[in-house]
């Protein structure tokens, strides 16, 4: 297929190819969602959590994921009350702790949720504010 006999990009109705983010010009408003993150962030409810180290550094001081990880499992042992069952391990494996989660039934799965949620103090973190 030459270039002069190529198919014509198709478009997304709005004037733009299809699969290209087109932002919508200023004067159609904003949408229910960024009005509703727009809220959130003046009631002082809004934080991103956005991996790749940018929380880690002061003054919010953030954990990575790795140490995350760690404290929702540690907790999870605790909460379920499972033992390490590799000598060389420091924590139960996924599948232990599922185990132990199915053993325990559907009442403990709202435990767990808060105890994830828990895991780290994002509420009392100093915003990280950049220019």
């Amino acid at each position: 297929m030459t270039a002069d006999t190529a198919p014509a990009p198709k478009e997304d109705g709005a004037g733009g190819p299809v699969g290209f983010y087109a932002p919508s010009p200023l004067s159609a408003g904003a949408s229910p969602a960024a009005l509703a993150l727009v809220r959130a962030a003046a009631e002082g409810r809004l934080a991103f959590y956005v991996g790749a180290g940018v929380s880690m550094s002061a003054p919010t001081s953030l954990p990575n994921g790795a140490d995350v990880q760690r404290r929702v499992a540690q907790r999870a042992r605790d909460l379920l009350g499972v033992e390490v069952q590799s000598p060389a391990a420091s924590e139960p494996t996924l599948e232990e702790l599922g185990a132990a989660a199915g053993a325990l039934g559907e009442a403990v799965l709202d435990q767990l949720r808060e105890l994830a949620a828990g895991a780290i103090d994002f509420v009392r973190r100093a915003p990280e504010l950049r220019p």
